[in-house]
């Protein structure tokens, strides 16, 4: 427990800095980075390592999440599509260049394909958010961080505390629906403290935080059940190891990356 409180006491307040008050390429650079680990960290996970391609299929699908997520954070959505449409494209034609065993091949591009997928498209909202307009740019990547952390914090400690049936025991034996309401709870809380805190109230109503943290606290944790489904069919415990007390940055992130393209699409259409 304590590895994971000072990590998170170190890492929230320089995250919050980057986004808030740093340059915009940084809050882009930083996602994109993160994208590229998050692609290492699951194709880490789902791949068989005794392939001989494994390592080259890795680095492949690294550079193309790299190259994507960097193509977005740069140009914005205007050519989203087309961007997508590459970084599947590439992945095709690598495996098509590189087969190995023409049995095994399938595999290989399923999983290269799904991860792309799965990072790539997640990450890309966080990075799209940096071209809403104005102050929003930073706003938007703040609403993210303000529901989604307090309420995986909530979460945690009203499941603690009250305990009772659980949520969904064959992904996820620890989580109950107490921690679940407590986590949307701790999400609509998060929203105000951020409009009291940074966002005026004529920016973020009260009605905003209220939906908002609706929207955030049910997808987050639809994000990090998504990730224990991978984590437990494939019997690891955490994605990685790069974020002591917190496993790897997928780990982190899953709630995240599953509340940002929700939260992007509400501000595109508010």
């Amino acid at each position: 427990m304590l590895p994971r409180i000072l990590t998170g006491l170190i890492l929230a307040p320089l995250v919050f800095a980057l986004v808030a008050i740093g340059p915009l390429w940084g809050s882009r650079l930083f996602f994109t980075l993160a994208a590229m680990l998050g692609t290492f960290e699951l194709l880490r996970m789902v791949e068989n390592n005794t392939v001989p391609e494994a390592k080259t299929d890795r680095l492949v699908s690294i550079i193309v999440s790299g190259a994507v997520v960097g193509t977005l954070a740069t140009f914005g959505a205007v050519i989203s599509g087309a961007v997508f449409a590459l970084g599947v494209m590439g992945i095709m034609l690598y495996s098509l260049g590189r087969p190995g065993n023409i049995e095994g091949v399938g595999p290989r591009m399923t999983g290269m394909l799904a991860t792309f997928a799965y990072v790539c498209t997640l990450f890309g909202s966080l990075v799209l958010m940096t071209h809403l307009p104005g102050e929003w740019s930073r706003w938007g990547i703040l609403v993210c961080f303000f529901a989604v952390w307090p309420g995986d914090t909530l979460a945690f400690f009203s499941g603690k505390m009250i305990g009772g049936k659980k949520l969904y025991p064959k992904v996820s034996p620890k989580k109950t629906w107490a921690g679940a309401f407590g986590g949307i709870a701790g999400s609509i809380l998060g929203l105000f403290i951020l409009q009291a805190v940074w966002i005026p109230a004529d920016q973020l109503s009260a009605e905003m935080c209220v939906a908002l943290g609706i929207a955030c606290g049910v997808f987050e944790q639809a994000g990090d059940l998504c990730e224990s489904l991978f984590k437990r069919s494939y019997g690891v415990k955490d994605s990685g190891a790069l974020l002591p007390g917190h496993g790897g940055i997928l780990d982190r992130v899953d709630g995240l990356i599953f509340a940002a393209p929700v939260v992007y699409v509400i501000l595109l259409l508010v």
